[in-house]
């Protein structure tokens, strides 16, 4: 009986090749999963399917991600070059440019991908707002009618 993790390798491997085919090819392919899987007991059948859903789970994270991850720089985008987001980080941070650089753009640090915390993200809205407000009153000052 096969162990979990000479059947996960197997499945990824296929699972890689599967990604390269091209439609016409895909069938046959199917076919051979087949024969791969006649064999398989009823555990190693369990296994495989664990193997499947925690992959796919996976790829859902990873999708979920870049989801927010576009969605915050096409939000952004917007107001990126007219913002200090040193002065941003320092005031309402009280951290480094380079430390806001890195969640703004989905940096690994020390091998893992950072992003904001739901809090994080609360306090950069607090942050825009506020700047937004100090440049209306700001414009209000001017007293120009």
């Amino acid at each position: 009986m096969a162990n979990y993790e000479e059947l996960k390798k197997d499945f990824l491997s296929m699972r890689e090749k599967f990604n390269h085919l091209k439609d016409n090819e895909r069938e046959s392919f199917q076919e051979y999963i087949g024969r791969y899987l006649s064999p398989k007991t009823s555990e190693e059948a369990q296994m495989i399917a664990d193997i499947m859903l925690e992959c796919v789970n996976e790829d859902i994270e990873k999708t979920d991600a870049l989801i927010r991850e576009t969605r915050l720089r096409t939000i952004l985008e917007k107001v990126y070059d007219a913002v200090s987001w040193s002065y941003i980080a320092k005031t309402y941070f009280g951290k480094s440019r380079s430390w806001l650089n890195q969640r703004l753009n989905n940096f690994l640090v020390n091998g893992k991908e950072v992003q904001f915390t739901p809090e994080e993200l609360r306090q950069l809205q607090k942050a825009l707002f506020d700047l937004s407000g100090d440049i209306r009153n700001t414009a209000l000052e001017l007293g120009v009618h």
